[in-house]
């Protein structure tokens, strides 16, 4: 039974963020459990079916951690001896690139 564990797509921060983790083999419905860690702040999560969906908008203040979030879910399955799968993931918080843009005729001010 799937899922695999590993890294998720990356958020970017007050950027809108959804992933979708789904379950494959095994006998539906599925139970999903969030074990330990933590998402994100701004992200929360939804189990609809067959996926585990985490969304929202990822934010930053002072003091925070600015480290990559890890969590570790369990899914099991419907099935008379149930198969259960552990696994942790990571969602890696990074900032939109930013870029100021001259045009090619501008000239910078001298420094004084």
């Amino acid at each position: 039974m799937v899922p695999a564990g590993g890294a998720l797509t990356q958020a970017i921060l007050q950027a809108s963020y959804n992933a979708s983790i789904k379950a494959q083999g095994g006998t539906s419905p599925y139970t999903w459990k969030f074990l330990s860690g933590s998402l994100p702040v701004g992200l929360t999560y939804n189990v609809s079916g067959d996926s585990f969906i985490i969304s929202g908008v990822p934010t930053w203040e002072k003091g925070m951690s600015w480290q990559d979030s890890f969590f570790t879910l369990r899914v099991s399955d419907n099935s008379p001896s149930p198969q259960v799968v552990e696994k942790t993931f990571s969602i890696k918080k990074t900032v939109a690139e930013f870029k100021i843009i001259y045009p090619a005729d501008a000239r910078l001010p001298d420094a004084a």
